[in-house]
């Protein structure tokens, strides 16, 4: 193989692994829902069938149908629970680099991220929990943060859990990625165009290696 076909490999390699659609970091509030929703759905990807998910509590505003304590960092509206799961409703078609949002609760909030295991076609923890670490309802909207939104440390995020003794709130909630960063599904084209570009310089080093000898 020659070297001008070494680099069109290398450049088919990049070409395949190029994601089916740009990645942007999204935020999302509650304004536009109404109070007493319990599923909020979230389309990530415009027109594919993948959704995002946040479920497990429910709408509400402050001070009207949820305690006053909690105070929303955007608009007016929170989503309150004990317990919530922010989930991609196909883990096998993509991912999040980076999942962040805003919480606020009399008692210790705890956060863990998940990223996806294709072998076993299931969930595994991504990296250590967060936690507030105590009462944050005098300071509301403390951050949990998991993943990286550069593109310098790819995350395969596809769940984030949030767990309190008590009730709690989140008002903001922001997920997504850098264009250019391969989804999961990408990541092994691009390792197997990377794996026969480097057969291919292998096998030209062992015939180069094999006229030297003819030669000698």
């Amino acid at each position: 193989m020659t070297s001008a076909n070494i680099g069109l490999a290398m450049v088919a390699a990049l070409a395949l692994a190029t994601p089916g659609a740009a990645q942007t970091v999204y935020h999302y509030g509650f304004e536009n829902l109404a109070n007493g929703t319990s599923v909020v759905r979230l389309d990530l990807l415009t027109g594919a069938d993948n959704t995002e998910r946040l479920t497990g509590g429910s709408v509400g505003t402050p001070g009207v149908d949820v305690s006053g304590d909690f105070v929303a960092r955007s608009g007016s509206k929170v989503y309150v629970g004990t317990g919530m799961d922010f989930v991609l409703t196909d883990p096998d078609c993509c991912s999040w680099e980076g999942v962040g949002a805003y919480v606020t609760g009399g008692a210790a909030i705890t956060a863990t991220a998940y990223a996806w295991d294709y072998d076993l076609a299931d969930y595994v923890v991504f990296g250590l929990s967060q936690s507030t670490g105590g009462s944050t309802l005098g300071t509301p909207n403390f951050k949990l943060e998991f993943g990286s939104f550069t593109g310098e440390l790819p995350a395969l995020i596809v769940k984030v859990e949030f767990r309190s003794t008590e009730t709690f709130a989140i008002d903001d909630i922001y997920y997504g990625g850098t264009v250019g960063i391969p989804e999961p599904a990408s990541w092994a084209l691009l390792i197997a165009g990377f794996g026969l570009t480097g057969a291919a310089m292998r096998r030209r080093r062992g015939l180069a290696g094999q006229r030297l000898e003819a030669w000698r």
